[in-house]
């Protein structure tokens, strides 16, 4: 992001609540010293406040388009009660210079409606991956059921 090397994460206490966290690799750093990593930082909205308080967020990725800065990722809400949001991929703007803050709102892109994101029990949309052409932006994602014979690319 810019002239940094950053990875994205999830991570979280709780078996079902890892949380979108970044790190970024100290100048001059060696990628495979962990030494030479920033300490994480979890991913907050424009108030500060992070992400999501509950639920989980994982699989965010990063993308550059019309000289503006994005991560999109996977958020789900409720996981295993009959309230489960299913997972549900946003996208917000970032600064490149704090790419730990959101500089817009989340907005959702895509939510687990289709029959093949609605299998063996699970409802999900994660994964994003993005291919940037001169002048597209395209966004695949996985569905289903992440154990199974049915997880599939959208």
């Amino acid at each position: 992001m810019g002239d940094e090397l950053y990875i994205l994460f999830a991570v979280g206490g709780k078996v079902w609540g890892p949380q979108s966290h970044i790190m970024k690799l100290k100048k001059n750093g060696s990628i495979i010293d962990p030494d030479s990593w920033e300490e994480p930082i979890r991913v907050m909205k424009m108030d500060g406040t992070y992400l999501a308080a509950e639920g989980i967020t994982l699989d965010m990725t990063y993308f550059e388009a019309c000289n503006k800065a994005y991560l999109v990722w996977s958020y789900r809400l409720h996981i295993g009660t009959p309230k489960d949001s299913g997972s549900m991929l946003y996208i917000a703007t970032i600064d490149k210079k704090e790419p730990w803050r959101l500089t817009s709102e989340p907005v959702l892109l895509s939510r687990p409606l289709y029959g093949w994101e609605n299998n063996e029990h699970t409802i999900n949309n994660e994964g994003p991956y993005t291919i940037v052409t001169e002048d597209k932006v395209y966004i695949t994602y996985s569905g289903g059921a992440a154990g199974g014979y049915s997880y599939v690319l959208g």
